[in-house]
């Protein structure tokens, strides 16, 4: 019972070995084989340390295992970091070496794009220059200490233009203050949703048509005989057709259209009674003198002046008018009734 009890404790022990050295050996990268190494010098290292990944196109491909600092090299080089990958890469003209950003949250890798495929062979043990990118943060930081006095002023500007929306000048103020224009767009809203429900509803001509079957198919005869009359237009169909089709006649419309033409210039030229009545304006200065006359003669006989004005506003010349022309009417019935007598007269006297 005891032994079966150490053998098992042995088996556990010696297992968790097993297991610390196969993460020991799995994390640090160790391998017997030697692993390809490159060394890359940079200009400033952004906090890139033993241990970060090596990736090549965003792939992990090895880590890297030192980074050290020569104060003596030029100022391009004097970091420089050697990194160890887990195969062979071929760089190639047009390569490029990167420390950036592992993600938003921190950290750095180094980031190796091999170059064109079409590009000449370079050799990993050469000595290769790298660049590195700045965080985001980092970034923002240094332009914001570059620029303070512009983002200053542009705060300041910002913080003008909050209180004067705040208190409510300018269009932008109203609209954030006074609340008329929001009630004038829910009325407005109001009003489309009313006109869309009346021609869902059929209501009103867009409605009919748009809802109405009857109405569809009245505008679906009338294309059809729009399209039939212009089908029968263009075989010859009909005078519009004959227009179209025969030559004599579109030859005589012609003729007509150029008459036609012609009577006008004529007209606006001032050729023939027509146009002379039209361009001459004579006639009108003779017309005008003519309504003036009668207008003036008018005003006379209204205001009495003359003998026919005397008749039309003076009652006893009036009644002496009548008078008068009775007793001629008298005159005359005399005489006809006194010429039967002075014809025999006439006659017997003129015998004797």
């Amino acid at each position: 019972m005891r032994s079966t009890r150490d053998i098992l404790l042995g088996i556990v022990f010696f297992g968790g070995i097993g297991v610390l050295a196969f993460a020991t050996v799995a994390l640090s990268g160790w391998s017997l084989r030697a692993k390809p190494r490159i060394v890359v010098t940079f200009e400033n290292a952004r906090g890139l340390k033993e241990g970060d990944a090596v990736r090549v196109v965003g792939t992990r491909f090895g880590r890297v295992r030192e980074v050290t600092y020569d104060e003596a090299a030029p100022p391009g080089r004097r970091v420089a970091v050697l990194a160890e990958l887990d195969d062979v890469v071929v760089l190639r003209e047009g390569y490029e070496i990167v420390i950036e950003p592992a993600s938003a949250l921190g950290g750095r890798v180094l980031e190796i794009d091999p170059g064109p495929p079409t590009g000449n062979p370079i050799p990993l043990d050469a000595l290769h220059q790298g660049s590195s990118l700045e965080d985001a943060l980092t970034a923002m930081a240094e332009f914001f200490s570059k620029n303070e006095a512009g983002v200053r002023r542009s705060v300041d500007a910002i913080a003008a233009v909050a209180e004067r929306i705040e208190r409510g000048e300018g269009t932008l103020g109203r609209l954030v203050n006074d609340p008329r224009p929001f009630d004038d767009l829910v009325a407005v809203a109001g009003d489309v949703r009313e006109i869309v429900d009346g021609i869902a509803a059929g209501r009103g001509t867009l409605g009919q048509f748009v809802t109405n079957e009857t109405a569809y198919a009245n505008f679906s005869a009338a294309a059809s005989s729009i399209r039939n009359l212009a089908e029968g237009a263009e075989r010859g169909e009909g005078t519009l057709g004959k227009l179209l089709r025969d030559e004599a006649l579109a030859a005589e419309f012609t003729e007509t259209v150029s008459s036609i033409r012609d009577i006008t210039a004529s007209l606006s030229e001032g050729r023939g009674s027509l146009g002379k009545l039209i361009s001459d304006d004579r006639l009108y200065v003779t017309w005008t003198e003519l309504g003036e006359d009668v207008r003036a003669v008018a005003r006379s006989l209204r205001e009495g002046r003359g003998v026919l004005g005397r008749l039309l506003v003076d009652e006893e010349m009036g009644r002496q008018l009548e008078v008068t022309l009775r007793a001629i009417s008298r005159q005359i019935e005399d005489a006809r009734e006194a010429a039967p007598i002075a014809t025999f007269a006439g006659v017997l006297f003129g015998v004797l």
